[in-house]
Order: C-alpha cells, then sequence, then structure tokens
C-alpha cells in the first residue's frame, strides 16, 4: 500500500470517527466539555503573551539549547532569540494549536470507550500530560528541522512560506502518526467500564 492509499486511510478513519461519529457515540456532555475547554483554551492563547507561555516555550527551548549547544536570551517581546542563529522561539512557536487539536482528537476518539466519569476525567488528565510532552517533540522537531533547512546556501529556503509549509508538514505528519496510534490502541485494549 503506497503511503497516499495509507494516508487516505488515516484520514477516512478520522472523519468516520468524528464527523459521522459511526459506531459508538460521544456522550453530549463529553463533547460539551471539550467544546468548552477549547474555546477557553484559544481565548487564552489568543491574549498570552511569551511570559504567560513558559509552560511550554522553556521546556522546549531547553531541548533545542540541548542538540544546537547553544544559549538563547529571554525577553518577553521576542521569546527565546539566538543571536548566532538570528532565530526566535516566541509564541507562535509554541505550538498550542498542535496541542489543542492532538487533546481533542485524542479524548474524543478514546472517550467513546470508557462508561464512567471517574474514568473519563483519569483519562482526560492521562491525555492532557502525553499530548503535552508530544508538543514539545513536534515543536523541537519543527525548530531543528528548520535551523537546518536555514543554515543551507540557497535564498529560496529561507521564505517565509517554505517555513510555514515545513512547520505543517510536520505537525500534521505527528498528528497522522499519534491518531493510528490511537486506533491500534483503541483497537487492542478497552480503556474502561
Amino acid at each position: 500500500m503506497t503511503s497516499f492509499k495509507k494516508m487516505s486511510s488515516i484520514l477516512a478513519s478520522f472523519a468516520t470517527n468524528f464527523i459521522f461519529m459511526k459506531s459508538k457515540q460521544v456522550d453530549i456532555y463529553s463533547f460539551f466539555f471539550m467544546a468548552a475547554f477549547a474555546l477557553l483554551f484559544k481565548v487564552f492563547y489568543s491574549y498570552a503573551d511569551n511570559d504567560n507561555l513558559q509552560f511550554i516555550l522553556l521546556p522546549t527551548n531547553m531541548v533545542i539549547e540541548f542538540f544546537i549547544h547553544q544559549k538563547a536570551v529571554y525577553s518577553n517581546e521576542s521569546g527565546f532569540f539566538y543571536p548566532n542563529l538570528k532565530i526566535a522561539i516566541d509564541k507562535y512557536c509554541a505550538g498550542l494549536n498542535f496541542y489543542l487539536i492532538a487533546l481533542l482528537a485524542s479524548f474524543l476518539t478514546l472517550v467513546v470507550n470508557c462508561e464512567s466519569t471517574k474514568r473519563k476525567i483519569v483519562l482526560f488528565l492521562f491525555l492532557t500530560i502525553i499530548c503535552f510532552v508530544l508538543t514539545i517533540f513536534a515543536n523541537v522537531a519543527r525548530i531543528l528541522s528548520a535551523i537546518c533547512i536555514f543554515q543551507l546556501p540557497f535564498a529560496w529556503l529561507k521564505s517565509n512560506w517554505l517555513h510555514e509549509a515545513q512547520g505543517t508538514f510536520i505537525y500534521l505528519t505527528i498528528l497522522l502518526s499519534f491518531y493510528t496510534l490511537l486506533i491500534v490502541l483503541q483497537k487492542k485494549y478497552t480503556f474502561g467500564n
């Protein structure tokens, strides 16, 4: 099976589970809880500055510093700035939209197997941590690959559209891989009654 066919199959499964919810229905309370959570999260993110996003920017920056062996200079205005590379890790590198999509998709995929409210709460808290770690991984992958691309001697590789396309490709690849893993786990294990 070609990678295009695999990706099409994954996207079809995603659409079936989330748009049509063919197999089991997500209970209305879980759905509204996640909708309210997403709305509040987006409101927070729209008003947040770099200082408010330290919980995600700092660990991402620490991993980047480990890999590139350089120290960043922090300020609320520019985030973590690397003078030698002339790059900044700021609010727009936080990956919080990625985090929100991963959390919503994973919770709504797995909650259909949970009957009790207690298990749903435990699942939500567990997925909050898993998606946080996944977001840091995705951010680091995106930033490190951008640094590598920007080091190449071709001027067209430094364009904004390529930077955004590269980030979108990495985020989408990681999201689809994570979703595929969730489907496999969902079929193999029952998360609860």
